[in-house]
């Protein structure tokens, strides 16, 4: 009974641990969607300073000039479009490692319980293979937060 209370309490421990870690997960993916409205007015500024510029070439500069500053903010328009789907890629693929993260967490107690029952049962097999199912879930966790902490910077 003392080593059951023991694992439920190192469980518990870890359970704490990976709950503080998947916040901290969190926290960094929030302040980083928190960026992408400004980057999106950003972009927005910058499509109206180009229609401001282009009006403003028009009127004073000479064709030569003009067709080079046309060229120039054609490219510019180019970025911003690259720049736009790069920028929505990525969330996509935050959204994606956040739902695994999360599905990779929920499954982890779920697994030490069907462990713990096999092993009371005296199914050592079926422990160890639920052990080994542990194991996985912890990593792709961990790399779903390495990617998220990755990605971040």
């Amino acid at each position: 009974l003392r080593r059951r209370r023991g694992a439920l309490t190192d469980l518990e421990r870890a359970a704490e641990e990976e709950q503080q870690k998947f916040q901290a997960s969190a926290s960094a993916l929030s302040d980083t969607l928190a960026c992408f409205p400004r980057r999106l007015h950003f972009l927005k500024s910058l499509s109206k300073f180009r229609k401001f510029v282009s009006g403003q070439l028009r009127a004073t500069l000479s064709s030569a000039e003009l067709a080079d500053g046309q060229d120039r903010m054609r490219r510019l328009g180019e970025e911003r479009r690259e720049l736009q789907a790069l920028l929505q890629k990525e969330e996509e693929r935050r959204s994606k490692l956040r739902g695994e993260q999360q599905q990779q967490l929920l499954l982890l107690p779920i697994l030490e319980q069907e462990k713990a029952l096999a092993v009371t049962s005296r199914h050592f097999k079926e422990a160890a293979s639920f052990s080994a199912e542990i194991k996985v879930s912890i990593r792709a966790f961990q790399y779903a937060t390495w990617m998220f902490a990755y990605t971040h910077t």
